[in-house]
């Protein structure tokens, strides 16, 4: 990697923006449409397009674009604008099927184009490669500061405002995407490319790919009842918001020291870690959630949950296909974690809830992370040895 030409700030702007679109559509888009008249299970249907697509399109797209980088930053380029096109539809109806198409496009390009960058990022950075969580910590600041100043925002605003904050999230995205340069080191050819699909079939990547898919299904009750559990219990909307912000903090501090972590321990046995850690977690927030410093310690615990899970992961994929099929591994993990992962965990979160309550349903999310510790550990020990012991360096 060459420290002088590295498109640094392009690539971090890219986080930052992607993940402050979730930081205010998440909390504050369904808020707006139940001020509009939409009910629950018309918000809830909306949320489901949402995760469908982001299981269809980033393997779509990383199968068009291949390991073509031309192609890779064409749609990280033009889904955005696609995107805003999408959203701006909700400027002129609020008719529940019409938004639900709006919203399927705006996923669909969204959510296809972050492995793109993902792959292009992962090439920029060649064999510096343990950097990528340097980067990706930018994307956890767009969404602290999107939850806060948004939030914050509403206070003194109408609601609908909200409208014109992920639009012009969007408009950014967009604008941060034509200034992306392509990898300066040529592709692997497409041979190597084709060979890389026997990859996906091996049985540590098979096991990783459920591993991943169970991390998801486990955390599909943090983020859809973690705030009603916790009103439930007694808490301040101002306090769930500050714990909220703890665990994301604590991601970001994670962020910036784990480049010297995986030089020293690899990737693959703190992978297998960090499910024994969400194991605990979810029993803490299901049992013990009443009091503070407990659900304090599951909070800090999200910095092993998510940043060192995610940043392992990704090195994990770089390390399985690498520069041969890069957009394809990257999408495989998107699709099948954040995408049929969280849909399952959603589904499955609100079936728990509404005959065990939330002690059984987070319960639920342990039994799940416990799942994927064996998948995990599974995939390592069937990994090649050169993965294994040092990580994705190719």
């Amino acid at each position: 990697m060459s420290t002088a030409r590295f498109p640094f700030w392009p690539l971090a702007g890219y986080q930052f923006f992607y993940f402050a679109f979730i930081g205010i559509f998440s909390p504050y888009f369904p808020l707006y449409l139940d001020a509009v008249g939409w009910g629950a299970g018309a918000i809830a249907a909306l949320m489901v397009v949402m995760q469908a697509a982001r299981i269809v399109a980033p393997t779509l797209w990383s199968l068009w674009a291949g390991n073509r980088y031309e192609r890779m930053r064409q749609v990280v380029r033009w889904a955005p604008l696609a995107a805003v096109g999408g959203f701006s539809l909700f400027y002129f109806s609020h008719d529940v099927q019409a938004a639900l198409v709006a919203v399927g496009i705006v996923a669909f390009f969204w959510s296809g184009a972050l492995p793109l960058v993902e792959a292009l990022t992962l090439a920029h950075l060649g064999r510096a490669v343990r950097r990528y969580p340097l980067i990706r910590l930018w994307g956890s600041v767009g969404f602290i500061v999107a939850v806060v100043g948004v939030g914050v925002w509403l206070e003194i605003m109408p609601l609908p405002t909200v409208r014109d904050w992920i639009l012009l999230v969007l408009v950014l995205l967009t604008l941060l995407g034509w200034t992306l340069p392509l990898p300066s080191d040529p592709p692997a050819s497409t041979t190597l490319q084709h060979a890389n699909w026997r990859w996906w079939r091996a049985p540590a990547v098979r096991w990783f790919l459920g591993a991943v898919c169970l991390m998801s299904v486990a955390h599909g009750a943090l983020y859809t009842f973690f705030s009603l559990h916790l009103t439930l219990i007694g808490y301040s909307k101002v306090t769930i918001g500050i714990l909220w912000a703890l665990g994301v903090i604590a991601e970001i501090g994670l962020f910036l020291i784990l480049p010297r972590l995986t030089q020293q321990w690899g990737v693959a046995w703190p992978f297998v870690v960090t499910f024994a850690v969400a194991t605990l977690r979810f029993l803490l927030i299901g049992w013990l959630a009443e009091s503070l410093v407990w659900v304090v310690v599951a909070q800090l615990m999200h910095a092993v949950t998510f940043a060192l899970y995610h940043g392992c992961a990704v090195q994990l994929v770089n390390g399985w296909f690498g520069a041969r099929a890069p957009a394809l591994g990257q999408a495989l993990y998107s699709s099948l974690s954040f995408g049929l992962g969280g849909m399952i965990g959603s589904a499955l979160a609100g079936i728990v809830w509404t005959h065990g309550g939330p002690g059984w349903t987070f319960t639920a999310s342990s039994v799940a992370a416990l799942g994927g510790f064996v998948a995990a550990w599974r995939s390592v020990r069937t990994a090649t040895p050169f993965v294994r012991a040092n990580g994705p360096m190719e």
